[in-house]
C-alpha cells in the first residue's frame, strides 16, 4: 500500500492507524512520514493520528517480536505525532497546540512557524508564549525573533521574569532585552523583583538589567540605589597599560568608555 501512493491506498493506511497490533501501525506510520511523499492526505488522517497518540499512553511502546527477538523493535509515540504536521492540511494549525508537548523539537519549529502565521490572539497566542520557553534554542530564537507579533502586556511580565529562573544565555538575553523595551519605571519595578527574588539565576538577571540600563544611561540614580552591595561601586582593573582602570556606576562598571 505504501508504495502505491494512490488515494486508495492512503486511505486504507489511513485505516490501519487503528489497528490493534502495534507492528501494523507502525509500518501505516512509517508510510506517512516522509510528508514529500505523501501526495494525497485523506481528510480522515488527522483525527486517526489524534487517536493514536492518545492510544499511545507512553513515549515508547515495545513493540512483540514478529519471528526473531532482535525483530522487536519500540514505537515512539514522537515519530506517530509527526504525521499531524502533514495531517493538518488545510485545517487551522491550532489543532496542533494540544499535541506540542510531544512533538520533537524540529516538529515543534515547524508547528511554530504555522502558529505565527496566524491570528495570535487566545490558545495561538498562548501556545506561542509557551515556546517562548521552549527546551529547544532554535523554537525559542524563532518566537523571540517574532515576539512583537505576540503584542505583550503586562500581564505577561510575570511569566517573562519566570523564564529568567532558567540557565540559557539564548533565552536570558531575549527575555531581559523585551523587558527593557518598556518604560523605566516599569523596568525598575522588575529589577525589584527579581532582585528580592529566592532564586539566584533571577537575581543576576536583575543585575544585568541594571547594568543595561546604566550602559545606556537610563534612571542612573535609580539604578545607582538598587546596586546590590556585594557588586563593588568602583573597580579596579588591569589594562594591561600600566595605571589600573578604576571603574564605576557612573560608566556601567566599565561597560561605558568616557574617555572618549
Amino acid at each position: 500500500l505504501e508504495q502505491i501512493r494512490l488515494p486508495s491506498a492512503q486511505e486504507a493506511l489511513t485505516a490501519a492507524l487503528g489497528d490493534e497490533d502495534h507492528r501494523v501501525v507502525m509500518r501505516a506510520v512509517e508510510a506517512f512520514t516522509d510528508r514529500q511523499r505523501t501526495r494525497h492526505v485523506p481528510s480522515a488522517l488527522f483525527h486517526y493520528v489524534e487517536l493514536l497518540v492518545r492510544r499511545l499512553n507512553e513515549a515508547r511502546t515495545p513493540l512483540h517480536k514478529a519471528i526473531w527477538p532482535w525483530t522487536a523493535t519500540p514505537f515512539f509515540r514522537e515519530k506517530a505525532a509527526h504525521i499531524l504536521l502533514t495531517a493538518v492540511g488545510d485545517k487551522t494549525p491550532s489543532r496542533l497546540i494540544p499535541y506540542l508537548g510531544i512533538l520533537s523539537p524540529d516538529d515543534r519549529l515547524a508547528a511554530a512557524n504555522m502558529l505565527l502565521a496566524e491570528s495570535h490572539e487566545g490558545e495561538v497566542r498562548q501556545a506561542l508564549l509557551d515556546l517562548l520557553g521552549d527546551p529547544s534554542a532554535p523554537v525559542r530564537k524563532l518566537v523571540l525573533e517574532n515576539d512583537q507579533k505576540l503584542r505583550l502586556t503586562e500581564s505577561d511580565t510575570p511569566y517573562l521574569e519566570s523564564l529568567l529562573k532558567r540557565k540559557s544565555t539564548d533565552l536570558r538575553r531575549g527575555v531581559t532585552s523585551i523587558l527593557l523595551e518598556r518604560p523605566d519605571v516599569l523596568v525598575l519595578e522588575s529589577v525589584d523583583r527579581l532582585l528580592g527574588s529566592k532564586n539566584q539565576a533571577q537575581v543576576g538577571a536583575g543585575e544585568e538589567i541594571l547594568r543595561s540600563m546604566a550602559e545606556a544611561r537610563r534612571a542612573l540614580d535609580d539604578v545607582r540605589q538598587r546596586l546590590p552591595q556585594d557588586i563593588p561601586r568602583g573597580l579596579s582593573m588591569d589594562t594591561g597599560q600600566g595605571e589600573p582602570l578604576v571603574v564605576t556606576a557612573d560608566d556601567a562598571l566599565g561597560l561605558a568608555d568616557l574617555r572618549h
